[in-house]
């Protein structure tokens, strides 16, 4: 073989060589440029980032390059604002993340345990992308673990405590008329806000009562317990009751509306004044009265019945007008002996289809004189209920009795003496008109 053929056969070794060095070198570049994933599976929102009031489970991921490293601490791999690393309620617990990862794979979850104690557990310190490929972890216990991967997966650790639920049950015996629970609130929190029940006729709510402790809510008002007094893992049930205001309603009746005229209130009412909405057709009015005769003043209040949570029937209070009737009988009077005549009085009248009934009636006694005058057996119409409507005042009158004409009084014998007299008187009378006869038909005679 000539000296030019071995040179030029090392000459080619030489540059195969070359060219398996040039080809071998970016492979090298591409190893120390080559990123690592590592993900954090399944991490759990606070409550401050929560939806329909349940924590948010969602995945985060940080990007290692070639050489880079991390320490795996809450500050430096979860370090957002709100903190996603802090406590996350709601799924039935309250989740504690206790800032520290453990290895895990794609398909994990978080790591939750009962209580805050990290010690015995292998947690991750540090992970770092080894410069010439691959990944390093390390662990608390000082040891290394080395993955030929491009993604890894780390799990957070929670202390995972149940929730302790309250649950508030309206008790509203007005709404339903029966005394049945009416569970329309359910809740996972400690505070609660009250809402106003539905209207109802005739009832005014006044607030909701907390049957254990008697405290009272108002519609918006916010009740609250704290977790001392609910045990971890305990529902407490909270019973409150719908108080109401049974309506007071008025019924006024008058001369012009005898059955009755309605006017309901939530809150005290004055009973009418004289004439106020009420025609009392001209009559004298008294006042207000109940069924039982008890007056209302002017300016007097309805009263409103007892608060209630159970179903009870509003009040209703009946009030009366009643009005002032006066008879006034007139003076007569007669001579003695006489029949005596019709005696008449005078009333100031009563309402449009009401009638006045009465007798009026004179002292017993003929001899002459005065005898009273007065008004028996009046009565007047009544309301349809049987109430009195009106109050009957009579007066008096006089009646006379006047002596017969008097005739002349001259005794025993005078008496005997005008009898005698007038005796004579006729027969003297008679004689003569004998004697005057007995001429006049001696005249004739002699024509």
């Amino acid at each position: 073989m000539s000296v030019y053929c071995r040179r030029g056969m090392k000459l080619t070794a030489l540059l195969l060589i070359a060219l398996l060095l040039v080809m071998a070198l970016p492979q090298q570049v591409r190893a120390f440029d080559e990123s690592v994933t590592v993900h954090i599976t399944n991490i759990l929102w606070t409550a401050k980032h929560s939806e329909n009031g349940h924590a948010v489970v969602y995945e985060d991921t940080f990007t290692l390059s070639s050489g880079q490293s991390k320490g795996m601490t809450a500050a430096g791999v979860l370090n957002y604002a709100g903190g996603r690393n802090n406590s996350a309620g709601g799924l039935g617990y309250t989740y504690k993340f206790l800032n520290v990862f453990v290895p895990a794979t794609e398909d994990s979850g978080p790591v939750l345990q009962e209580n805050s104690d990290v010690s015995g557990l292998k947690t991750i310190t540090r992970v770092a992308n080894v410069s010439g490929g691959g990944v390093r972890i390390t662990f608390n216990d000082g040891s290394t673990q080395d993955m030929d991967s491009k993604d890894i997966y780390v799990s957070p650790v929670y202390q995972a405590t149940p929730n302790w639920y309250l649950n508030y049950h309206y008790v509203d015996n007005i709404s339903t008329g029966s005394g049945s629970w009416s569970n329309l609130d359910a809740i996972v929190s400690y505070e609660h806000t009250f809402k106003e029940p539905d209207a109802q006729d005739h009832y005014q709510f006044l607030y909701w009562e907390n049957e254990e402790t008697g405290k009272q809510y108002q519609d918006g008002d916010k009740a609250a317990y704290t977790q001392a007094e609910i045990p971890s893992g305990t529902t407490k049930d909270v019973y409150v009751y719908a108080w109401w205001q049974p309506s007071s309603t008025v019924v006024y009746h008058f001369a012009a509306n005898a059955d009755g005229e309605e006017k309901e209130a939530f809150e005290d009412i004055d009973i009418y004044s004289e004439g106020e909405n009420c025609d009392h057709q001209g009559l004298e009015f008294l006042g207000w009265y109940d069924a039982e005769g008890n007056k209302f003043e002017e300016g007097d209040k309805a009263e409103l019945p007892a608060p209630t949570y159970e179903k009870a029937d509003r009040q209703i209070l009946h009030v009366y007008a009643r009005y002032k009737v006066t008879i006034t009988p007139q003076d007569n009077g007669k001579v003695y002996g006489e029949q005596d005549p019709e005696l008449t009085a005078e009333d100031s009248g009563v309402a449009e289809d009401d009638t006045l009934e009465y007798d009026v009636v004179r002292a017993t006694g003929e001899e002459p004189g005065e005898y009273e005058i007065s008004i028996e057996n009046a009565k007047a119409t009544d309301y349809p209920d049987g109430t009195q409507k009106y109050e009957i005042e009579t007066e008096t009158a006089v009646f006379t009795i006047a002596p017969a004409p008097k005739v002349p009084n001259t005794g025993e014998n005078g008496t005997l003496s005008f009898l005698v007299l007038l005796m004579f008187t006729c027969l003297a009378a008679a004689v003569t008109a004998g004697i005057m006869l007995s001429k006049k038909c001696s005249s004739g005679e002699s024509r």
